[in-house]
């Protein structure tokens, strides 16, 4: 779930798993788009 959100987002897949949580951490829970809580259960 986590990677086709980064790649609707138009970002580049990174080639580590710390990478994807890196990535969607910049992309939706820093800009509030996903809730905290939230985005920790994904």
């Amino acid at each position: 779930m986590i990677k086709v959100l980064i790649i609707i987002s138009g970002r580049d897949l990174p080639r580590t798993h710390a990478g994807y949580i890196h990535i969607f951490g910049e992309i939706y829970v820093a800009s509030e788009m996903i809730d905290r809580d939230h985005g920790r259960a994904v």
